[in-house]
């Protein structure tokens, strides 16, 4: 029996009577545990809340301050930080601002702290930005010791333009809470970024329970297993969640949904769906099915018994949480609202999206890495993950026009990168010069070569890794040099160095031809960065031979002696394992 399906007893411990059993042991280590108590006001837009945190110090250090999230703070004004990155802010956004104000914070023994919560800017010293604060301590919290904080918050819902917020009658409720910061126990220091125009988050796994009021004619979304549903006087009703072994909590409203539940295997698959795209359901459901379906095998079990998929009118939503995701009717042109009208069947984007987001279940959902810091830990594992779980279900044609070229799956954004090759892969998100730049360093660029390392080694060396990097890493918190030393591990070769240049230097792969005579051929690397390479060569009796380089030095030359026959043909990367090379028109000779 799946453990979410098991959590509740350990919710028992921690917050009381619970309607379903658990006899397993916890998945992740539960450091932050989170309940609730919540009601919403669709006429202001305005969250109510009260709110218990039970925070563990699993660190060996004696800590004298808390640090916490307040990421909705980033849309308070123009001036936050998140809005002097972009550059730009919508005008739908100005009028509708939104905020998470700290009405009270106070310890489980009493004393009241809410003097004390104080805005910090770790990353760029902005005044303005209030989306990280701290907490001093009254006495210093001792290693493997706990305690109990109370926050009293209101969060204003600004309009939805970025994951959080509302549009007409629609609303998500996401980073909506203050929500502790993670304490890194083998660095000795909090990681609590800013909210960043880039960036997404970070935080410790726990048990949350969280209830929600609102009036009794919305239909409720959450990412947490329903326990029970109240009604209330004066119209309203109240849904109690609970989820154990998750990093984040939210949810959506929308009076339009349509709620349908589809069982697949040891999976219950909630399907909030507008009226408008019913067309599109098994579409939806279709791909939900294969990305499980490709997950559990190629990577590992999920642990949760659930999974709720919410349609959003609006791509700026589009967006992964634990146990939840939203997707919807798009067609992949980057336009921000969703067509009324259904994509049609030969544009497989609305498939793409939805096994994409699914799949970051599995990443960031399980292996929580730090995105701020090292997106490409998730999205660049998650693009690799989509790529194959799509080709396995639909084939490689991601788009198929009346007239023009088939657009393959694994090329999506593929000329994104090829304009511009050069931004570094492991860097923070806010360090990059252009939201183009953290796009392609994040998604693209790690995606090609995840799929170049899956062709060179194949998928029985290859997938061990991807596995393997899951199952150790899972809700563990990794880093880049953990990746690298899986890879490393599973395949028997020393790729670090290789590895290195590749996530974290400026360079390119390129190689060329650069001499032909009858017996040898002179291959060139014109870019900076080192990748192995086959090289073919033709010959006047029509055969063909072909050798490896690794690609390290400047050129290399293979002579061919004992072929009786000049060499007429010379293909570098015949088998096309290299995705993201950076010019392949000077691959071939003649």
């Amino acid at each position: 029996m799946k453990s979410n399906l098991l959590l509740c007893l350990a919710a028992t411990m921690l917050f009381g009577n619970c309607q379903q059993e658990q006899s397993s042991e916890p998945l992740s280590d539960r450091i932050a545990n989170y309940t609730i108590d919540c009601a919403f006001a669709p006429a202001t837009k305005v969250i109510t809340a009260t709110q218990t945190l039970h925070w563990r110090n699993a660190s060996n250090d004696t800590l004298s301050e808390l640090l916490f999230h307040t990421y909705m703070n980033a849309f308070q004004n123009d001036k936050s930080t998140y809005w002097q990155e972009a550059g730009e802010v919508p005008d739908e956004l100005r009028g509708n601002w939104g905020y998470c104000k700290i009405k009270r914070l106070s310890l489980g023994s009493g004393e009241d702290l809410t003097a004390s919560v104080k805005f910090i800017q770790p990353d760029d010293h902005n005044r303005n930005d209030q989306t990280v604060f701290s907490v001093p301590l009254p006495r210093a919290l001792l290693p493997d010791s706990s305690l109990s904080i109370h926050i009293e918050f209101e969060t204003q819902l600004p309009a939805l333009v970025e994951r959080t917020g509302f549009l007409d009658d629609f609303f998500i409720a996401a980073q909506w809470f203050p929500k502790i910061a993670v304490y890194e126990k083998y660095r000795h220091r909090w990681s609590c970024s800013q909210y960043h125009y880039n960036s997404e988050f970070f935080a410790d796994f726990g048990v949350y329970d969280v209830s929600i009021t609102l009036p009794n004619d919305y239909v409720v979304a959450a990412s947490g297993l329903l326990q029970q549903e109240t009604e209330l006087a004066d119209g309203l009703k109240k849904w109690r969640f609970i989820m154990a072994d998750v990093h984040d909590f939210a949810w959506s409203a929308d009076k339009q949904f349509r709620k349908s539940k589809i069982s697949h295997k040891d999976l219950d698959i909630l399907l909030y769906l507008r009226p408008q795209n019913e067309a599109l359901k098994e579409r939806i459901v279709s791909a939900a099915k294969h990305a499980y379906d490709f997950c559990t095998e190629y990577l590992g079990e999920y642990p949760y018994s659930q999974v709720s998929i919410v349609d959003t009118p609006t791509f700026g939503s589009v967006m992964e949480y634990n146990t939840m995701f939203f997707t919807g009717n798009f067609d992949g042109s980057g336009a921000n609202l969703a067509s009324e009208v259904p994509v049609p069947a030969s544009n497989r984007f609305p498939e793409r999206l939805t096994i994409h987001e699914f799949a970051h279940s599995w990443w960031y959902g399980m292996v929580a890495n730090d995105e701020a810091k090292e997106a490409w830990l998730d999205e660049g594992l998650t693009e690799f993950t989509t790529v194959k779980a799509f080709e396995k279900a639909y084939g490689e044609a991601l788009l198929l026009p009346e007239s023009g070229d088939t657009l393959l799956i694994r090329d999506y954004r593929k000329r994104d990168f090829l304009r511009n090759p050069r931004p570094v892969i492991a860097k923070k998100s806010w360090q990059y010069d252009s939201h183009e730049a953290y796009y392609i360093a994040s998604y693209i660029k790690p995606r090609l070569m995840l799929l170049s390392y899956d062709k060179y080694y194949g998928h029985d060396r290859w997938q061990p890794v991807m596995q393997t990097f899951f199952q150790r890493w899972k809700f563990k918190h990794p880093i880049t040099r953990n990746f690298i030393d899986v890879a490393r591990e599973m395949t028997g070769h020393n790729l670090r160095l290789e590895l290195q240049q590749l996530l974290q230097t400026p360079g390119v792969i390129d190689f060329g031809v650069g001499g032909v005579s009858e017996k040898s051929v002179t291959i060139e690397k014109r870019g900076t960065l080192d990748f192995p390479v086959w090289i073919e060569a033709g010959f006047g009796d029509s055969t063909r031979v072909l050798k490896r380089w690794d690609g390290q030095k400047p050129h290399a030359t293979f002579y061919f002696p004992s072929k009786d026959t000049p060499i007429t043909r010379v293909h570098i990367d015949p088998k096309g394992i290299v995705e993201f090379e950076l010019d392949k028109t000077n691959n071939e000779w003649p």
